[in-house]
């Protein structure tokens, strides 16, 4: 997935760039590192992952980037995360961008095999990501941009404990279960990463 993100920005990259950037659209790789990360009750240290993001800058209304990213690393219990994240541009220079954003996704858990029984906890699939961030981009030149991303993460997720199981029979079980939603912080978020410039008008 990462091979063939940069093989398109790679043949996509115009030839030719107008003098007035307005409308953008870059696509790149990113490399995240979080010093401690949490997922309901567990807590992990020095966690990393490698992902990919498509982002679109309108200059002509508002000072915006709309970013798309899909990610994979991070731990065994996780499967991939993805998301959509909004930014403003405050600080817009020759060579120089800083942002304030937030990013939304999820994070996709990898499958787990449970052993059904009374007081044993169901996790969720996903969680939903909640991430302010502030970011500055360094414009190398009109073609590749690299960038700093700091954040912290907030998880929302929602968990089961089986109180009971009714029936089993013929490998299929019916259980009942309370829910509990709960939102935390997951931890602080470091990314670095590499633009290339796909579109520009």
């Amino acid at each position: 997935m990462r091979t063939l993100g940069l093989s398109l920005a790679l043949i996509l990259t115009p030839l030719v760039l107008s003098a007035q950037q307005q409308f953008l659209i870059k696509a790149g790789i990113q490399a995240e590192y979080m010093p401690a990360f949490r997922l309901n009750n567990d807590h992990f240290s020095n966690v990393s992952a490698m992902g990919i993001k498509l982002s679109v800058y309108n200059f002509k209304t508002v000072p915006v980037e709309i970013g798309f990213r899909y990610a994979n690393g991070y731990h065994s219990s996780v499967a991939f995360s993805y998301g959509i994240a909004l930014s403003y541009i405050f600080l817009k220079e020759t060579k120089h961008l800083l942002k304030v954003g937030i990013n939304g996704g999820k994070i996709k858990m990898a499958e787990y095999q449970y052993h059904i029984e009374v007081g044993q906890l169901i996790e969720d699939d996903y969680h939903e990501i909640i991430q302010p961030y502030i970011e500055w981009e360094w414009l190398f030149s009109n073609y590749i941009s690299g960038y700093l991303q700091a954040g912290y993460r907030f998880l929302r997720s929602e968990t089961m404990r089986v109180t009971e199981i009714v029936s089993k029979s013929q490998g299929r079980m019916v259980y009942r279960a309370t829910r509990q939603l709960g939102l935390y912080g997951s931890g602080f978020q470091f990314s670095a990463g590499l633009k290339l410039l796909l579109f520009s008008n």
